[in-house]
């Protein structure tokens, strides 16, 4: 009797397992979708990746280590996750999960291309006719900035692009297996080989302008140094930028300000911010007209111990956040 109640009880468990593990497939394969992905961008500790469903409609999700979610994607894979969650609109971010390729891509053959991008960029559109700010380049041996130039909305994969720079750059152009029947992305992907060269434009002026100030000029050793920062956009459009790392966090999260003393650099002292790759919330943007503020105590980044002059400055980040003008104190 003891051996049959014993036998019932397993059969019992193992079925309201298997009905529990039923259930849960089935809801996860309703929170399943399909998506191509049509952009990869860099962040500090993961990627966003943009995706486009099969009726058009836009989304972005956010692949990381630390959000377990991590996995190699190119541009023009074919998708399939799990949506823990939507948010917001256009477009919508999705928290995702069980992130699985459906395709993988094959290239058949690779060319070396070097070309030239110019300062500034144009207004193009993308795969699906979208409306997108796309590069400039210029295919000649020098470079002619009066010259013609072709328009590039193609994404090339690890350059960092900041508009006011020229720049001459080798590319390796790799093709797709059967690209010649694709319908759904461009037929190669273009992957950064070395930026041979760079020049600022001199005729460029940034609409985006950065200023530091502190609180007056000169200090005794020791007391606090307050530095206010404020960025400003003087240009016609929406200017979006991440201020993790800058005072316009109000505090030191990294490293970010150029102060020499005596011809030598002061090294950054204060914490180091680890973070997941930021959302839609973090990011600022400013309209025409705008600015944004913050305010540190220099003291919680760097140390000031000597008597002497100072000279300080914001410096250019890969947020894109331009050089800031130059300020001097005297701590006496």
């Amino acid at each position: 009797m003891k051996t049959l109640t014993g036998i019932l009880t397993i059969l019992i468990t193992f079925t309201i397992y298997s009905c529990q593990t039923t259930k849960n497939k089935t809801t996860n394969d309703k929170n399943r979708m399909k998506f191509i992905v049509s952009k990869i961008q860099n962040e500090i500790d993961g990627q966003t990746v943009f995706l486009k469903d099969d009726k058009g409609r836009n989304y972005t999700t956010i692949i990381s280590i630390p959000n377990g979610n991590y996995i190699d994607l190119k541009v023009g894979n074919r998708i399939s996750l799990i949506a823990k969650e939507i948010i917001g609109s256009a477009p919508a971010q999705i928290i995702s999960e069980d992130i699985k390729v459906l395709n993988k891509i094959e290239y058949e053959k690779t060319e070396e291309k070097v070309f030239w991008v110019n300062s500034r960029k144009t207004k193009g559109n993308g795969m699906w006719g979208q409306p997108m700010e796309c590069l400039q380049i210029q295919k000649d041996k020098r470079l002619n900035k009066n010259g013609e130039w072709e328009t590039l909305c193609d994404e090339i994969e690890y350059f960092h692009y900041l508009e006011g720079m020229y720049y001459q750059v080798k590319v390796l152009k790799k093709w797709l297996k059967n690209h010649e029947n694709l319908m759904d992305r461009t037929p190669y992907d273009l992957e950064l080989i070395i930026v041979l060269s760079k020049e600022k434009d001199p005729t460029y002026i940034n609409p985006i302008k950065t200023k530091i100030t502190t609180n007056k000029n000169t200090y005794k050793v020791g007391e606090s140094i307050e530095l206010s920062m404020e960025i400003k956009n003087t240009g016609k459009k929406s200017y979006t930028f991440l201020p993790w790392g800058t005072p316009i966090e109000n505090t030191f999260t990294d490293d970010c300000l150029k102060i020499t003393y005596n011809n030598k650099t002061i090294n950054y002292s204060g914490i180091i911010v680890k973070r997941v790759p930021p959302t839609e919330k973090d990011y600022v943007t400013l309209k025409t007209g705008e600015t944004a503020k913050g305010k540190v105590n220099l003291f919680e980044g760097y140390k000031l111990t000597e008597k002497g002059l100072y000279t300080i400055q914001f410096k250019e980040t890969y947020k894109g956040i331009p050089n800031s003008n130059n300020i001097k104190i005297e701590i006496k």
